[in-house]
């Protein structure tokens, strides 16, 4: 697969997953006589496809896969609201009462997930790139998960269950975090498995260094890798700094000359002065 369709594929991956967990996360189920949200499931992956898009590109292009995901969400959201509330015809039948049961929202968990979304992968990105910069990328990968799937636990089921009291809460938080661990070790192996085998700068200087490049200076376009054009460049510098230094040699030794020549000239003319004052005293 190319570059740009990776890309393009895990953006869209993340998108999908994220409108497809807010759709079944209304159904719970139990879990090692916990109960857990169905879209456990698939949300974890939502980690997995920042991950990757970190790995093979840049945090510009994961920050831009976040946000896009966001604003998506936010329009299949009012595009629910507009066909809930839309009026049903009665001429001919329908299936308006299916539609408005598969479209029910509740507003607050809808909210609660994209924020508990938001930060969690801000949280992920910022504990990946900590530890890739220690040199301890599969820490910093299988931490960053786990925390960023604790976080959205946390935020969304606070949110969404408020008023259900104390012991609802804890028990659905403690389903999380159990998934959490698991889904945890199976994303870390994923990722380890799809992400590039090859070194990506490697590639970005073999590309670099293949192209074209044109010349601000003479205006001309060089049929040449960057390196020799950079070497190329660094010699004609250090031509004209050599230029620079012999034309400043030269104009300090004239201005030397110079002065030693009106030095001889007032001695000259002194000489003169004082020859004209000995004959006038002579004669007198």
């Amino acid at each position: 697969m190319s570059r740009n369709f990776k890309k393009i594929f895990f953006s869209s991956l993340l998108a999908v997953l994220f409108i497809v967990s807010n759709l079944i996360g209304l159904k719970y189920t139990n879990f090692l006589n916990m109960v857990v949200s169905v879209n456990f499931v698939t949300y974890p992956f939502i980690s997995l496809c920042v991950l990757l898009l970190l790995d093979m590109f840049s945090k510009k292009d994961t920050y831009c896969a976040i946000t896009s995901c966001v604003f998506i969400q936010i329009m299949i959201l009012l595009s629910y609201v507009l066909a809930i509330n839309l009026g049903n015809q009665v001429v001919i039948p329908d299936m308006a009462s299916s539609v408005n049961e598969i479209f029910m929202l509740n507003e607050i968990p809808l909210l609660a997930s994209l924020i508990g979304f938001i930060i969690s992968n801000y949280i992920l990105i910022y504990l990946y790139e900590y530890f890739t910069l220690l040199k301890k990328k599969f820490i910093g990968v299988s931490i960053g998960t786990l925390i960023s799937l604790i976080v959205y636990g946390l935020i969304y089921l606070s949110i969404s269950f408020y008023n259900y009291g104390i012991n609802i809460l804890f028990n659905l938080l403690l389903g999380y975090m159990a998934m959490s661990v698991i889904m945890t070790i199976i994303i870390v192996i994923l990722f380890y498995i799809l992400k590039d085998k090859e070194n990506i700068y490697e590639q970005k200087n073999i590309f670099i260094n293949d192209i074209n490049i044109k010349s601000n200076d003479d205006n001309k376009l060089y049929d040449k890798p960057i390196l020799e054009v950079i070497s190329i460049k660094e010699e004609k510098e250090k031509k004209k700094n050599v230029k620079k230094s012999k034309s400043s040699d030269n104009k300090k030794t004239s201005s030397k000359t110079k002065k030693s020549d009106n030095n001889k000239k007032k001695t000259a003319v002194k000489r003169k002065k004082n020859d004209n004052n000995g004959q006038v005293d002579s004669k007198k």
